[in-house]
């Protein structure tokens, strides 16, 4: 009976760290995708000025032909 008070006691602890483990991952992988996330914001943010500051394109037919052989 003891054995498997310890056993189980065992079992219990084991699992209880399994968690916290998964949990840890978990938490570092959302800090990790919201910090990504604000990265790419930042970026899509700065293309947007960069675009901005761009002389436009005064001819309507640049970009309309790709040239596949070369």
């Amino acid at each position: 009976m003891v054995d498997s008070i310890s056993s189980g006691a065992m079992s219990m602890s084991q699992e209880q760290l399994k968690q916290q483990v998964q949990m840890s991952l978990l938490s570092k992988s959302l800090e990790t995708a919201e910090t990504q996330g604000n990265e790419m914001t930042k970026m899509i943010q700065e293309s947007g000025q960069v675009a901005n500051q761009q002389a436009p394109i005064t001819d309507p037919a640049v970009g309309q032909n790709i040239d596949i052989l070369a």
